[in-house]
């Protein structure tokens, strides 16, 4: 029987270290492959158990590998996941800084706004604070623009120009008429001057506003005028609040005629020591003569010096001009008195 074995033997050995290279795979470390397959030829030699025995372990070796690398590929895959969450919180953190500077441009976007509303407001406050005040110390002499008939415009004067006339015409004669020209009454337009800044759904600007506070709390003498066709002539009629309508009529051709003679009226009843002064200043005497009798009934403290001295000049100026001309009629008629007969 034993003689029958042998030569199966060396096959069963053979088949044994097969699979003793095939199962083994990785021997433990510090082990090495040749030493193990040899041991186990030398053993499945020796008894045939052995080779069972190896056998089983050699399966339990080979199941041990494949759950091992059954583990390896899922803690690789733990590994990939975890290599996904860390990038993807590595785009979460940029993209909250993204949003935190974002964030912050915005809230300094905000706070400059915030800060130029504010400063929006206090100027708009001190704007009708402004408003107030110099509504309530003016005392000014505004002029509107006028009214002109159809021809005016078709030759391009307008109302607007007519009142600019007659504006240079009433400053002229306040520069050489004030008695101080530093606190001389202003004398302005109502339309080159206004502030257009419109105050939000009122459809009203701060010039309205203005012009209502002055009108309101002022002194202001606002005067208008109109010039009108009577056939050939012209009528220049100007008025004002507290101004009694002044009516000058001339030719057509003496419409710089009719505004300065407009102009003297108004201002006689407007400022009446500033028309004596340039009266007296351009030696038209007669007329200085007979402004100050009516002044002295309204005058102040202040004023009645200038108006008695003004007056003194004027007199003295006329009996100048008096003087003058009794001089050249003596001197035309060769010393003889001309006695006109009386009836």
């Amino acid at each position: 029987m034993a003689e029958d074995k042998s030569p199966t033997e060396p096959s069963d050995a053979d088949s044994l270290a097969g699979d003793l290279e095939e199962g083994i795979g990785s021997p433990p470390a510090g082990v090495e492959s040749a030493s193990v397959v040899s041991l186990a030829l030398n053993a499945s030699a020796a008894d045939p158990a052995v080779t069972r025995e190896l056998g089983g372990f050699l399966h339990e070796q080979r199941e041990l590998a494949r759950r091992q690398r059954i583990l390896a590929d899922k803690q690789s895959a733990l590994l990939d996941h975890r290599v996904e969450r860390a990038r993807l919180k590595k785009e979460h953190i940029e993209a909250q800084n993204h949003h935190l500077h974002l964030q912050h441009i915005h809230d300094r976007l905000r706070l400059v706004l915030d800060v130029g509303l504010a400063c929006f407001g206090v100027v708009l406050a001190l704007l009708l604070v402004w408003a107030v005040w110099t509504g309530t110390r003016s005392k000014s002499v505004v002029v509107e623009a006028f009214t002109v008939p159809p021809s005016f415009e078709a030759r391009g004067l307008s109302g607007g120009g007519v009142a600019a006339q007659f504006l240079d015409r009433l400053q002229e004669i306040q520069r050489r008429g004030a008695l101080d020209p530093t606190v001389s009454t202003p004398i302005e337009d109502a339309w080159s001057r206004e502030i257009r800044v419109d105050v939000a759904n009122t459809g009203i600007s701060l010039g309205d506003i203005q012009k209502f506070l002055r009108s309101w709390l002022g002194h202001d003498v606002r005067i208008t005028g109109a010039v009108v066709e009577n056939g050939d002539a012209l009528v220049l009629t100007v008025r004002g609040n507290g101004l009694q309508a002044q009516r000058v009529e001339g030719k057509a051709s003496e419409l710089d005629l009719l505004i300065g003679s407009a102009a003297e009226r108004a201002l006689a009843a407007a400022r009446p020591l500033e028309l004596l002064g340039y009266l007296e200043s351009t030696s038209r005497h007669a007329e200085a003569a007979a402004l100050p009798g009516p002044m002295l009934a309204t005058a102040t403290a202040t004023e009645a010096p200038h108006i008695l001295n003004m007056w003194g000049n004027a007199l003295t100026g006329l009996c100048d001009d008096l003087a003058r001309i009794a001089k050249s009629n003596w001197n035309r008629t060769g010393g003889k008195q001309i006695i006109e007969p009386r009836y």
